[in-house]
């Protein structure tokens, strides 16, 4: 425990859019693939551009809401306070009265060190321990309060962790917070806060006293920082920067003396980007605040984001983020919302032939996104799914540049969320793959998910973490079938804090942090398995990105109520409490492996039709002779059905029935000799 270092306290620095039903939107939209064509690997030059300007809609002429519960007026149910009943896994750090953690991506909160044979991890959160309604908004701790806050714990027994500091303090003076933590080869840690953004780093385990050092001068235009650390210990920080008149942009920075000083600012969105050389048009502007997330491995850093046309692309640097313009890796389009104008309006404005396009609604990414490199330099991403639509207007004549402008917009309804989840993609792969779906455990839409903003599905949060031998792992928000409290909350657009409210009887569905896992040689995942019992709301999870001792050290936020207080400020103003658990992962579920790095079967295999809807016939030809076993295998790793071949000719025609599959993307594994190969076949009826 030589890097142990204790001080006393005195010694520390103190929207929701609406849902719109639209004639003609086909029947597909309620039918969500689990595997779509992805464009990654494409370079974005090559990408077209839309010619509407697609941003995230704001305000909406012309609302129609539409909800079924019954109107209760304010102050129809007594003051209640609740009390957390169930026993959380792992070691209780603290607490929060603000207990808002990001609006999309979650940020990097613990990190992993061993000093000699001693373990240890070193936790930040942003709490508040003032209850104080702030006076505008009533958001609790809302106040000079606020700021990222620090504990470490012993994991030597990660059965039993012990916390090193028994009441945490804040580490910046002023009013702060959405901090991103960082593990130096050392053992100390650097975090990055706002407002304006700082970086702060302590000294080593235990620390308490963290210095500070000036990233940003401009107080209100940069906003949630995120950071990671490379092989040479330089910090990369990617964050929003707002320029005066200007809109939103994602902005990095980087330091080359663990911290303390910084360099030249970049944009990766917007006129003013830096990029490849292929790139020659202007790129479209930031998708706002906690819409980007970062990785750094080696010499590689990944910076994966959103853009104002609600994408995920992809930046990578090879040398330690000396460089972003090399065409080979510089930029990348990762998820994209293939939308289709099915229906328009003509109409005329001032004279003028004008038109309105609606667009299907389909499977779009959320912005709750993660990255992390493997041991060869690989990047995996983890992007929660949302459904959208859009509407453009503009001149029916569309041949002048800009004479058309759209707006993308969220569908409100949770019932319609149902068969969502994560989308997983691996960097060079041509498919994505639908991981975690309804939630985690089978969700039937029934009950309200509290708290869940626009441009957001019912799985989010999405961490990754990974093994030194690249087994891959992932914790994320989301819900139970059944698993609900009465309570009222505010349903106005936005989720406004001005009173009066008008408040709804809904059944909230309390939060699960849900885990699973996929094998360095398969591209199938484990069913995602909660890790938090019934009866508490826990969300914000937020998974180390080493797991190492068969260990997920995984950090939460856990309250007795549905959602956070800052979303809705009607509930009763309670702390929530903040858990570091060391989950042991061979308790996740088994996963049926198709190896991907093993001998690869010699055979010709045709799938067809191939997307199927009542069956799909298969056609095997091998150069040896020998059975065949073919198996159908789910997204998740449930084997659904598996056929042998009655000769050992070396070649076999079988029929696999698909009518009674859900829509989505399944593994046909087909296996000879103890050697395999893979194909996926899609359900579609």
């Amino acid at each position: 425990m030589g890097r142990i270092v204790t001080r006393s306290l005195s010694n520390i620095v103190a929207t929701l859019a609406m849902i719109l039903i639209l004639a003609g939107i086909s029947s597909a939209q309620s039918q969500i693939p689990a595997a779509q064509t992805s464009k990654f690997g494409t370079p974005i030059g090559q990408i077209p551009i839309p010619n509407a300007t697609i941003v995230p809609q704001n305000n909406v002429d012309a609302v129609t809401y539409v909800v079924t519960s019954k109107v209760s007026t304010l102050g129809g149910y007594p003051k209640l306070v609740d009390q957390i009943q169930a026993t959380l896994p792992g070691a209780k750090v603290g607490g929060t009265y603000y207990d808002f953690q990001t609006n999309a991506a979650m940020a990097n909160r613990v990190a992993y060190f061993e000093d000699g044979s001693d373990k240890y991890l070193q936790v930040v959160w942003m709490s508040s321990s003032d209850a104080t309604r702030d006076a505008a908004t009533r958001i609790p701790g809302f106040t000079s309060a606020r700021g990222t806050k620090y504990n470490y714990l012993d994991v030597n027994d990660p059965e039993n962790p012990s916390v090193g500091i028994t009441s945490w303090a804040k580490i910046e003076v002023d009013r702060a917070g959405w901090p991103s933590i960082a593990q130096f080869d050392d053992g100390s840690v650097g975090t990055a806060s706002h407002v304006p953004i700082s970086f702060y780093k302590n000294g080593s385990i235990g620390d308490e006293l963290f210095s500070k050092f000036p990233v940003s001068t401009i107080a209100d235009s940069t906003l949630w920082p995120r950071i990671a650390i490379d092989g040479k210990n330089n910090v990369h920080m990617v964050y929003n920067r707002t320029p005066p008149g200007g809109r939103a942009q994602v902005a990095y920075r980087r330091s080359t003396d663990r911290g303390e000083t910084w360099g030249a600012e970049l944009f990766f969105t917007g006129a003013s980007a830096t990029n490849p050389s292929s790139v020659t048009a202007a790129l479209p502007d930031g998708a706002g605040g906690d819409t980007y997330a970062i990785a750094a491995r080696g010499a590689n850093v990944v910076v994966a984001y959103g853009d104002g046309p609600l994408r995920v692309l992809a930046r990578r640097s090879t040398d330690y983020g000396a460089t972003w313009t090399d065409n080979t890796v510089g930029l990348r389009l990762v998820f994209d919302a293939n939308h289709t104008f099915i229906d328009s309006t003509e109409y005329r404005a001032g004279g003028i032939d004008s038109i309105i396009l609606h667009s299907d609604t389909v499977v779009a990414p959320s912005m709750h996104m993660d990255v992390i490199l493997d041991s060869k330099g690989v990047a995996h991403y983890a992007v929660g799914q949302c459904l959208t639509y859009i509407t453009t207007k503009g001149l029916k004549d569309n041949s002048v540049a800009g004479s058309r402008a759209g707006t993308i917009f969220s569908v409100v309804g949770d019932q319609f969320y149902e068969g969502l989840g994560v989308s997983y993609f691996r960097e060079g792969d041509t498919v994505s793959y639908n991981i975690g779906r309804m939630g985690g455990e089978y969700w039937d839409g029934k009950g309200a998910i509290v708290s869940r903003r626009s441009y957001s599905g019912v799985a989010r949060y999405p961490q990754l973490g990974i093994t030194d031998d690249d087994n891959l792992h992932l914790v994320f928000t989301g819900v139970k079938t059944g698993d609900t409290k009465a309570m009222q909350i505010d349903l106005t657009p936005g989720n406004a804090t001005s009173a009066p409210d008008t408040l709804f009887d809904v059944d909230g569905l309390y939060g699960h942090i849900y885990g699973m896992y996929r094998p360095a040689n398969s591209m199938v995942w484990s069913p995602a398995l909660s890790l938090t019992p019934d009866g508490v709301n826990c969300i914000f999870g937020t998974l180390c990105d080493k797991v190492i001792n068969n260990r997920m050290y995984v950090a939460y936020s856990a309250s007795a109520v549905p959602g956070d207080r800052v979303t809705n400020v009607e509930t009763p103003v309670t702390e929530a409490e903040i858990y570091v658990m060391a989950f042991d992962n061979t308790k996740l579920g088994i996963v049926n492996s198709v190896s991907e790095e093993a001998s690869e079967l010699d055979a010709s295999v045709s799938i067809a039709p191939n997307p199927a809807s009542e069956q799909a016939i298969i056609k095997i030809h091998s150069v040896t002779d020998g059975k065949f076993t073919v198996s159908v295998v789910s997204s998740v790793g449930q084997v659904i059905s598996k056929t042998s071949s009655p000769s050992t000719n070396g070649e076999w025609s079988v029929v696999i029935p698909t009518s009674n599959l859900s829509n989505g993307a399944y593994f046909v594994v087909v296996e000879q000799n103890g050697v395999r190969t893979t194909r996926t076949i899609s359900v579609l009826h």
